[in-house]
Parts: structure tokens; sequence; C-alpha cells
């Protein structure tokens, strides 16, 4: 297998949880979902559900997965994202 010899692209992942205690809601879903790096993002919770306190990488109450040839343009999706999305608990 021949690899490439330079960077053909970025990717990142994050991971959200607002805390322990019940979700009353949430938003900045769309914001994520227009972005143009974007990969993959899953809300894993619903309003009205109660939330424990974060223990391991599986108690995540969302995702997004961001990936592109440039870096910092990811990057800049990753840190929009953290700002966009937020949990009323």
């Amino acid at each position: 297998t021949q690899f490439p010899d330079r960077l053909v692209q970025s990717a990142a992942a994050v991971l959200f949880h607002p805390g322990p205690g019940q979700i009353r809601s949430v938003r900045g879903v769309e914001t994520i979902e227009r972005d143009a790096n974007l990969q993959q993002f899953r809300l894993l919770c619903r309003v009205g559900q109660t939330l424990a306190p974060r223990t391991r990488v599986s108690n995540a109450a969302a995702y997004a997965i961001f990936a592109g040839t440039e870096p910092d343009a990811v990057l800049k999706s990753v840190e929009k994202s953290r700002k966009a999305l937020s949990f009323s608990v």
C-alpha cells in the first residue's frame, strides 16, 4: 500500500455533555448541521431525558465529526459547534 506523502485531510471529533440533570431544551443543532465540514452529527439525548454525570465517552449527549482539506477550517468548525450547541438542564 502506498501512502500519500502530504496531508490529504484533517478530521476532528467533538463530544458534548452538558452535565447531569434533566434536559429541558437543546439549541444550535441547525448551525452544526449546516457546517460544510460536518461528516456526521448525532444527538444522543432528548428533551425530558435525565443525564447522569459523564464518566466515560459513551455518556456523551451528542457528537460531531468534522473533516476537510484545511486543518484551520476543521478547527473553526469544531469551535463553532462548541459555541452553537447548548443544552438547558
